[in-house]
């Protein structure tokens, strides 16, 4: 090892010497700075070849020969060691930046703004949490510059929001053409109050969706024309057609049920939950096994391609829903063929000359003969002599793939496995309620509690829509 002295700083090369050449100097040095303690320029030179001796501490002196010689620098000397980066002061613009994200429209504000909106909604809190002492300390070590906003806000926020992601889902609503409804009602005995709770479910490729439509309160006698109209006002708020509504789903209470023929009397679909639960009740003691002459539960089993009919026990009720399902082809049929025929007459009054006129008309009937009542019977036959899907599968992908090869019968499965078969969706709903219209919040307005519970009901994508 090599020391070199100047005025200014002492360079140290390590590594120049051998091992034995180390422990000689070591031990010549460490002598003389045993006797003599005072000498305070050899304990410096000590401690520097104790830390060659180690291989592990490397030092640089302070240029000033009066201060210590002896502070490590492994770490600076040591490329592969940790860096510690140098804290820097904020700039102006920065500092200007963040003060505006916290203003009034800034962004962070925004943004903590909507978390708060969805923190009330999905876990059933009351708009007074921002007035608790608590929550207002949380605020302040988390982010001290927001502004906590008051529950009249909050109020006003929400009914904003409600209005922003129902106004999406009442157009998403509008296009879709098979829906399935469950609807209750429920009696909240804190204040006195009746309300009615409907929900929606469809499908969207392969995805199903459930949405609380709401829930609304009964200002009268509970009779089956009342709920009648409240149904019916529910799928005019929210666009639904009634032609597009394929099943119905409730309790089997005489109102209810009623109130069910009365608004959707001649819509396609059948009263599941009252046929389901009076056929359980006759047949309880068989494990509801008259249940295959539930026909949209029939139906819906055999256009499961996990299932189709290999569960079917009684041969008549296998065969009425096969039945079914061949009428309901032919009805899609006709449709299909009629909305040709309208395109045909508009494409012939365009029509120019062709020498391949003829040609064309031949192609036409014979792709018709092909769509014949024979090959809507040949489709549903390949479709069950094919192999059952696997039982972890999502029927709906399984006809995404089958979409091209059985053309017609991807339309009805579609309509019928997106069908819920119990009223449980709207049980729930009211389980939720109860939450939400606790001693605490004896006061909210049946409305609002409707735009709380949709807005819970929904996925957390939609809540980025302002």
């Amino acid at each position: 090892m090599t020391i070199n002295l100047n005025a200014a700083y002492i360079e140290i090369v390590p590594f120049q010497r051998t091992t034995s050449e180390k422990e000689s100097i070591t031990e010549s040095v460490l002598e003389p700075a045993a006797s003599n303690s005072n000498n305070t320029p050899c304990i410096g030179i000590v401690d520097e070849l104790k830390s060659v001796q180690s291989d592990s501490v490397t030092v640089i002196p302070s240029t000033s020969s009066s201060q210590s010689m002896s502070k490590p620098l492994d770490k600076a000397l040591d490329s592969d060691s940790e860096v510690i980066p140098i804290k820097r002061q904020k700039s102006i613009k920065t500092s200007f930046q963040e003060i505006s994200s916290y203003s009034e429209s800034g962004m962070k504000t925004r943004k903590l703004n909507n978390c708060l909106l969805y923190m009330i909604s999905k876990d059933h809190q009351p708009f007074s949490i921002v007035e608790n002492e608590g929550f207002k300390n949380l605020m302040k070590a988390v982010a001290p510059q927001y502004k906590i906003p008051s529950r009249t806000s909050l109020r006003r926020w929400l009914d904003n929001k409600y209005d922003v992601v129902s106004e999406t889902f009442k157009k998403k609503l509008s296009s879709i053409e098979d829906l399935t409804l469950t609807t209750d009602i429920w009696s909240d005995t804190l204040n006195m109050k009746s309300f009615i709770g409907v929900t929606v479910h469809f499908g969207i490729k392969v995805e199903l969706i459930s949405v609380t439509l709401g829930v609304y309160e009964l200002d009268e006698r509970h009779t089956s024309q009342y709920i009648s109209e409240m149904l019916l006002k529910t799928c005019v708020e929210w666009g639904i057609k009634k032609d597009n509504v394929t099943a119905v789903v409730t309790d089997n209470a005489a109102n209810m049920v009623k109130a069910v023929e009365l608004t959707f009397a001649g819509v396609a679909g059948e009263p599941v939950a009252r046929e389901v639960q009076k056929l359980a009740l006759q047949e309880i003691t068989k494990r509801m096994g008259s249940i295959e002459h539930v026909t949209p539960l029939a139906i819906a089993n055999i256009l499961d391609p996990r299932f189709k009919i290999i569960h079917f026990n009684d041969a008549i009720a296998c065969s009425n829903a096969v039945s079914k399902i061949k009428d309901l082809m032919k009805i899609h049929l006709r449709q299909i063929e009629e909305i040709e025929s309208d395109s045909d007459k508009s494409d012939k009054s365009e029509e120019t000359f062709s020498l391949w006129s003829d040609h064309y008309k031949l192609v036409h009937r014979n792709w018709k003969s092909n769509k014949s009542e024979d090959s809507l019977s040949d489709e549903l036959s390949v479709y069950l002599t094919s192999p059952v899907g696997r039982l972890n599968d999502n029927p709906l992908e399984i006809w995404k793939d089958y979409k091209i090869q059985f053309p017609i019968l991807h339309k009805i499965a579609f309509k019928y496995l997106t069908m819920v078969g119990t009223s449980v969706p709207s049980e729930r709903l009211f389980s939720q309620a109860a939450q939400v219209m606790t001693q605490q919040r004896n006061r909210l307005k049946g409305k609002r509690l409707g735009k709380i519970l949709f807005l819970q009901s929904i996925d957390k994508n939609y809540w980025d829509i302002y």
